[in-house]
């Protein structure tokens, strides 16, 4: 007879595998990560695997949504050291959160930039459906937060700028780890390089897109 476990053993199964996942995604690229070697990190059978996550893509997009989860609480904890913004108060605030996001979740980036092209295929829509619903309650929370810091923008533009600020990481991301990108560092034997590229693009491209929103605005 199979070995009947507890909700708590199956949350902490759930979480190991999610756990090793990423440590696997740390070092190796999506295609390269299989179910058989996660599962055997896990020390479980590769079955048991696909009853918590019925594909690789399901997996993923959990990790993706658990770290958006933990971006959304620190974006929120930095939005409450601020008592109210200025123009320039908060340029500096977007461009300091897009620095972290390239130093402390790099991680997250990587995911991002799968989940139009992996992450959302071979998945059905209403697995998801929680998380994306998450999301979007997240950012909305974060927009209302930050039109009570300030008077220039309402909260409609602000999850604009949200919704933007995703858009420019997945292009600079991907345009920087692309195989014509990735040749020329390695030939330069400057792969470092491709990090401090990737950062001053989005900081670049993140500060002309809030230059063109405030001018929007101003008009």
């Amino acid at each position: 007879m199979p070995k009947i476990i507890s909700e708590q053993e199956k949350k902490q199964r759930e979480m190991l595998i999610i756990d090793q996942a990423f440590l696997m995604f740390e070092t190796m690229d999506f295609t390269e990560i299989t179910m058989a070697a996660l599962a055997k990190k896990c020390n479980l059978a590769k079955g048991t695997l696909f009853v918590y996550f019925p594909t690789k893509e399901t997996l993923f997009a959990k990790l993706l949504y658990k770290e958006y989860s933990e971006w959304g609480i620190h974006e929120l904890e930095e939005l409450r050291k601020h008592k109210s913004f200025t123009i320039e108060s908060y340029k500096k605030f977007i461009m300091d959160e897009t620095s972290y996001l390239i130093h402390e979740r790099m991680r997250m980036i990587r995911l991002v930039a799968m989940k139009r092209s992996i992450i959302h295929q071979n998945i059905a829509p209403e697995i998801l459906a929680e998380e994306i619903d998450g999301l979007d309650k997240t950012i909305h929370l974060l927009s209302r937060m930050t039109e009570k810091k300030l008077k220039f923008f309402n909260e409609e533009m602000i999850y604009r700028l949200y919704m933007m600020r995703h858009v420019i990481i997945i292009g600079v991301y991907e345009l920087a780890t692309s195989p014509h990108n990735i040749e020329k560092l390695a030939k330069l034997n400057k792969n470092d390089l491709g990090i401090i590229e990737t950062e001053d693009a989005l900081l670049k491209k993140t500060r002309e897109y809030m230059d063109l929103l405030f001018k929007e605005q101003n008009h």
